[in-house]
């Protein structure tokens, strides 16, 4: 290991979801490229429509808490079940002892 990087690289959980009609709905693109929102994003604030470079990560923690919901409802919600549905209902991140990394995507299928 580099000096550069400082104590042992661990593992995370995570997946990646495609949702091109989560990408395509004004709510989430006003909750994405409000300029307060600190989400880990490709997407510009600046761009009011998503591109197929839009890749957005968020964190889901147990019990549907996580740094993103305060997204719509019921986006928020069905990527939180995703997660809980791979990795062992809403007690998971606790029991994993860590967030699960959900990577939004917006590709043409």
């Amino acid at each position: 290991m580099t000096d550069l990087l400082e104590g042992t690289p661990d593992r995370t959980v995570g997946l990646t979801i495609n949702a091109p009609a989560v990408f395509a709905r004004p709510d989430f693109m006003a909750w994405l490229t409000e300029p307060g929102n600190r989400v880990l994003s490709y997407h510009p604030k600046s761009e009011p429509v998503a591109d197929a470079y839009s890749d957005t990560v968020v964190l889901v923690d147990s019990n549907y808490e996580g740094d993103s919901s305060d997204m719509p409802e019921d986006v928020w919600k069905a990527i939180c079940d995703a997660a809980y549905g791979i990795y062992g209902g809403p007690d998971s991140p606790r029991s994993l002892g860590s967030h699960i990394a959900v990577r939004l995507t917006n590709l043409a299928v």
